[in-house]
């Protein structure tokens, strides 16, 4: 198998020489996650029969033996990798920590997915003497569905990412900040941390594939008492907690961590394609006639304007947690796109609203133009940028297409028109078309379901060339008279 780098897998749980038994679930009530995060008195072994575990075995052979021992050499460069890009997109793990705990490459291999699945299936029947019910499962299971986005079936990945959320809300992931009582024992701070961020990458994937399919509704935000990740400094004396379900009117959101401001705009990803969803259906008369469309376009604009709001001091050049930054602007705008074309969809309602389908195809072009600026200013094209930007390719590719798509129909349905304002527009989309599939084709990583969009793209801009709008003739006639 040749696979590639960024998919090599860190297990840190599964040896042969741990001795924890597999963890069986409890039926009494689960403890907080304060208490141990996976301490296996949480959890207590249910040992098997000796029976069962010769069947279980004997069903289920040891795919590493497949995969095969992985030298020094290429774990350490593997690891690197996902220090230096991987981590920099999904921050699941505390690095000091790591670092201290890993002085040894040996002590912690990284497996690559097929290994990867196996060590979760050995734990899930009992197997290699593996630990399940813990923090390290969840992050390998992020790092298996974003792989399975990537490059195997969506459908696979919905699987794995709705196992994910079953183990998230059986740990209490998402009940980190509940408000504590006296009897409740001291927090590991760093555990802490490193589940919050396990909790929030986690919710902005399954927003992601809520996006690709409509029975993967977002978890209520309401029943979520975990607090966003901010950037707190000394000087902000108290600081109370920001969830969720307060974000967009809690006074101190600019306080906002780059991770909680990119879980933001992948919930509007998923809010406004569920918006578009909803038209759709109402609009066709198979959906709820009371859908109230005006509502629903106006509470995401708000979102979008606090979005932008709190990127908006922010350098894509100079900040080094850039690229998620960059990313959440391409995600928020092509969340923009979708709006807009839920509100041309709304047009077929009533004849009057026939003038909205030209200003919404003039915000979706400026949504789609700004996408270019951002993707010029981060030069993410740089040779020395593109490894990373493509390492974002399962999130990053659907805004671009969105984009790229969006101005194709554009210049298409305007070719017929004339007039230096309408020339000097197409110009302009054109260029800014041309950005985006350039970048499309850069990070795209064998995501074949945009193969069409992109070469439906290119043949465009191959068949299309503008020069000079004044004709040479023109200009001759100027100089001789």
């Amino acid at each position: 198998m040749d696979f590639d780098p960024l998919d090599g897998l860190l297990d840190r749980d599964v040896s042969t020489e741990n001795s924890n038994k597999c963890e069986t679930l409890n039926s009494s009530a689960p403890r907080s996650i304060s208490s141990g995060y996976g301490d296996s008195a949480l959890w207590p072994p249910e040992p098997l029969h000796m029976a069962q575990q010769t069947m279980l075995q004997n069903a289920h052979p040891d795919l590493r033996n497949e995969v095969g021992e992985i030298s020094p050499e290429t774990t350490e460069r593997l690891f690197q990798n996902y220090i230096d890009i991987v981590h920099r997109q999904m921050p699941l793990i505390d690095i000091t920590e790591f670092l201290h705990e890993t002085a040894y490459a040996t002590l912690h291999q990284h497996q690559y997915y097929v290994a990867a699945r196996s060590h979760l299936e050995m734990a899930e029947t009992h197997m290699g003497n593996s630990s399940f019910l813990n923090l390290e499962t969840t992050q390998t299971l992020i790092l298996i569905a974003r792989y399975e986005f990537t490059r195997t079936d969506t459908t696979r990945a919905i699987i794995t990412m709705a196992r994910l959320m079953q183990l998230i809300r059986l740990l209490e992931f998402d009940n980190i900040d509940r408000r504590r009582t006296q009897g409740d024992p001291p927090q590991n701070l760093q555990k802490i941390h490193e589940s919050r961020n396990t909790l929030w990458i986690a919710y902005a994937f399954y927003c992601h594939a809520s996006t690709i399919f409509s029975r993967c509704e977002p978890i209520d935000i309401e029943t979520i008492h975990t607090a966003f990740p901010c950037d707190w400094t000394e000087h902000d004396g108290d600081n109370p907690p920001i969830f969720l379900s307060e974000v967009a009117i809690h006074p101190k959101n600019n306080k906002l961590s780059s991770l909680a401001i990119f879980v933001l705009a992948m919930l509007l990803a998923a809010f406004t394609e569920n918006h578009h969803r909803m038209t759709e259906a109402n609009v066709s008369g198979r959906g709820a006639p009371d859908y109230n469309f005006c509502l629903a376009h106006e509470r995401i604009e708000n979102m979008i304007g606090v979005i932008l709001s709190a990127l908006s001091e922010c350098s894509l050049q100079t900040e080094p947690d850039k690229e998620l930054r960059v990313l959440t602007l391409v995600v928020t705008f092509g969340a923009r796109i979708t709006l807009y074309k839920a509100a041309i969809v709304n047009v077929k309602k009533a004849s009057f609203l026939g003038p909205v389908v030209g200003e919404s195809k003039k915000t979706g072009v400026l949504a789609a133009n700004a996408t270019c600026d951002v993707l010029l200013q981060a030069d993410v094209l740089n040779p020395a940028h593109v490894p990373m930007y493509r390492a974002m390719s399962v999130i990053i590719m659907r805004p671009l297409a969105l984009a790229a798509e969006f101005q194709l129909s554009v210049v298409r349905n305007s070719a017929q028109g004339s007039g230096m304002g309408m020339y000097y527009m197409n110009r302009e989309i054109r260029h800014s078309m041309e950005v985006i599939c350039g970048a499309m084709e850069a990070f795209q990583e064998g995501m074949c379901q945009y193969d069409a969009g992109i070469r439906e793209c290119r043949e465009y801009l191959d068949r299309t060339k503008f020069g000079n709008r004044l004709s040479t003739e023109f200009g001759a006639k100027q100089m001789s008279g």
